[in-house]
């Protein structure tokens, strides 16, 4: 299965944001509704790429609809959705929401790694004890 690229916006298209990208290309989603029944349907590998708006526009009666950011919480905090190996951009022109949301992304790509990192060294450690045990 050939990974997805994923553009959170509600009125743009990744050929406005990204020069050369083909909005064919993308999986664009205009909510953040419409995002998390997205990322429930697949999985880490699935996904090569998630870019982030962070206005999304307000519903009927003006209200603001849920943010870019409130997508991203969710990703990490409730999802705790694994992103080590997914490139993520926040496209915002909202530029504190912008500086927000990728700190969140990128705290959350760190604690991924060093779980990663503990991980291997812990096996490292494994083998050697089963290694001297083993002479």
């Amino acid at each position: 299965m050939k990974k997805i690229k994923i553009f959170l916006d509600d009125e743009r298209f990744p050929g406005w944001i990204y020069r050369g990208a083909k909005n064919r290309d993308w999986k664009i989603v205009r909510s953040v509704e419409e995002f998390k029944s997205l990322i429930n349907s697949l999985t880490p590998q699935d996904i090569e790429f998630i870019s982030f708006d962070n206005d999304l526009g307000a519903d009927s009666s003006g209200n603001p609809l849920p943010e870019g950011k409130d997508a991203i919480k969710w990703l990490v905090d409730d999802k705790q959705f694994d992103i080590t190996n997914i490139e993520t951009h926040v496209h915002s022109a909202n530029w504190q929401a912008a500086d927000f949301s990728q700190g969140l992304l990128n705290n959350w790509r760190r604690f991924l790694n060093a779980q990663t990192d503990e991980d291997i060294i812990r096996e490292m450690v494994r083998k050697e004890l089963e290694r001297k045990d083993l002479s």
